[in-house]
């Protein structure tokens, strides 16, 4: 269980431009006549404003369902969870609460394609019966 924002942290937030999440549907909140159906085939993905109010079906396949989200924020802004990664886009880092995976220096060389793997793996649950069959099959 997370736990509870601080009030720096909230003021934080709010700089970012951040909502907190509606964990169900807010009849005040979200306009069904306006809504639209978006069915995307296995591994396909869909780009969208963070904020849009958007669901989708259980994940009943032995791959995690992965979000990138892309948010802009002061590096002073501590992350609230150890799987962080930024990208420093300007100015410099004085405090180094993020972390960050090495920069490629041309096309997906060793260094980036080990921290590409690695960070996959993590992603992968080799115990589920399924992703041992599609390794064992791979070899």
């Amino acid at each position: 269980m997370p736990k509870p924002l601080t009030e720096e942290q909230l003021k934080d937030a709010e700089i970012c431009g951040y909502v907190f999440p509606v964990r169900s549907m807010d009849s005040g909140r979200v306009k069904e006549p306006g809504a639209i159906d978006v069915e995307l085939e296995p591994g396909k993905c869909t780009f969208h404003h963070f904020q849009l109010a958007h669901t989708s079906e259980p994940n009943n396949s032995d791959r995690r369902r992965i979000g990138i989200l892309f948010v802009f924020c002061p590096t002073h802004v501590k992350p609230t969870t150890e799987l962080n990664s930024a990208i420093l886009v300007r100015s410099e880092d004085k405090f180094g609460y993020w972390n960050s995976g090495p920069i490629p220096e041309s096309g997906l060389d060793a260094a980036h394609l080990r921290h590409y793997n690695d960070f996959w793996k993590s992603y992968v649950n080799p115990e589920n019966i399924f992703e041992a069959e599609r390794s064992a099959a791979s070899k």
